[in-house]
């Protein structure tokens, strides 16, 4: 009879900054689903308010893109959450870019 095949999985470290990375990039949309609350029940005159808010998601956007890059470069280590927070991070900023040229137009 042919040999059982046993299969371990091993689980590898998640890269340094991909957990940050995804949380950023939640940070980041959960700020843009306040602003876009706040500005609705203000009837758009929440300027202050959701300029804040847009401002620091971008800054959040920005930044977990660049951690999730990072992380992806790394060797031995699961890339999932930094896949994640990269991808996010990157929809993320566009859409704030997005809201901001539609804004000034």
């Amino acid at each position: 009879m042919a040999d059982k095949q046993r299969f371990r999985f091993i689980s590898k470290p998640v890269a340094k900054g991909g957990k940050l990375s995804a949380a950023l990039s939640a940070a980041s949309a959960g700020f843009m689903v306040a602003a876009i609350i706040i500005s609705s029940v203000m009837g758009g005159e929440a300027g202050t308010i959701t300029g804040g808010l847009g401002f620091c998601g971008t800054l959040l956007a920005v930044v977990a893109f660049i951690l999730g890059i990072k992380g992806l470069g790394e060797k031995n280590v699961s890339h999932k959450l930094s896949f994640i927070g990269s991808v996010a991070g990157g929809l993320a900023a566009i859409l704030w870019l997005a809201i901001f040229f539609v804004g000034i137009k």
